[in-house]
């Protein structure tokens, strides 16, 4: 067998060892905050039905992974939304507050409303980026 058939087989030996011992997943890391409960209700501020949609769909998507449930409700301390600012760089933000024990006691995350309307912004790549806010509003950060 040549070195390259042999580094296939390892990847294919690698890849099964991950997926039957459920190690595949890559490590993300925490931001610092979480919630009491599984169950995550937001207020969705969205201005129109289309802002609504995108923070609908990213929370449909984090409740299909089984890992919490999150749900649209009022007067929370958890609200998504979009704001229009050209004068900033991010096209989706999320801010949010923890307690010393780390529980998030304030969060908001926003599309900026002025990025996203451009036409390179797809209603995917839209969406993903409300899905990408709330997976930092159920606790998670970056990677880099």
């Amino acid at each position: 067998m040549n070195f390259k058939g042999i580094s296939k087989l390892l990847v294919v030996i690698l890849l099964s060892v991950g997926i039957l011992t459920g190690n595949a997943e890559a490590s993300t890391p925490k931001n610092g905050g979480q919630w009491s409960s599984g169950v995550i209700q937001y207020k969705n501020y969205g201005t129109n039905s289309t802002y609504k949609g995108y923070w609908t769909t990213a929370a449909s998507r984090w409740s299909q992974t089984g890992h919490v449930t999150m749900t649209e409700t009022s007067g929370l301390d958890f609200e998504a939304g979009n704001y229009n600012a050209g004068n900033v760089s991010w096209d989706g933000l999320a801010e949010f507050r923890v307690t010393g024990a780390g529980s998030f006691t304030y969060m908001r995350t926003w599309l900026n409303s002025y990025h996203v309307s451009k036409a390179q912004y797809t209603n995917s790549i839209i969406e993903g980026l409300a899905t990408h806010e709330f997976g930092h509003a159920i606790g998670l950060g970056h990677n880099d």
